[in-house]
């Protein structure tokens, strides 16, 4: 699926193909509706390093492989392993990091009643109007590099692997 498309009916999806990562991070459309959206992430390093929140869209991310911090505005702090979670209701405070060691590979689903004037631009492979992303102020971040998503590097492949040609198959 296009990171521009919505789905007209059922859409099946997979992670199998997802790259594991020397260098960077991808982010992978799977699927999407009006009010659901689910994206593959990688992470060779890193993550979400500054506090945000996302002011209309529920979201949830679902490590399939390697481990991830999630700290949150109060100071404390989840370790999401394989096959656990994160659920963050719209206007949580939150940032993470993978634990060093391997990959990072996560399921992230993002979700909002969008309503009968929402525009059908989809970006990234959500719905335009989920992009308002704050700062613990509240202020309005324009962009994922004031997000603090790391590593900046550009994605490299390790070696041509990817998740279902590692251990996940």
């Amino acid at each position: 699926m296009q990171a521009d498309e919505k789905a007209q009916g059922p859409v099946a999806f997979s992670m199998r193909d997802l790259p594991l990562l020397r260098t960077g991070m991808t982010t992978t459309p799977l699927a999407c509706t009006d009010n659901l959206w689910l994206h593959g992430k990688v992470y060779s390093k890193g993550g979400e390093n500054n506090l945000h929140a996302h002011a209309v869209e529920d979201h949830a991310f679902i490590v399939m492989r390697g481990a991830a911090r999630f700290h949150f505005a109060d100071g404390t702090m989840r370790e999401a392993r394989e096959f656990e979670g994160v659920l963050l209701p719209k206007g949580t405070i939150y940032r993470f990091d993978a634990v060093e060691g391997e990959n990072l590979v996560m399921v992230r689903v993002g979700g909002a009643q969008i309503g009968a004037d929402w525009s059908g631009q989809i970006v990234r492979g959500g719905p335009a109007e989920t992009r308002r992303v704050v700062d613990p102020d509240g202020n309005l971040i324009a962009s994922s590099a004031r997000k603090g998503k790391t590593p900046a590097e550009p994605p490299t492949i390790l070696d041509g692997r990817t998740v279902a040609s590692d251990e996940l198959a």
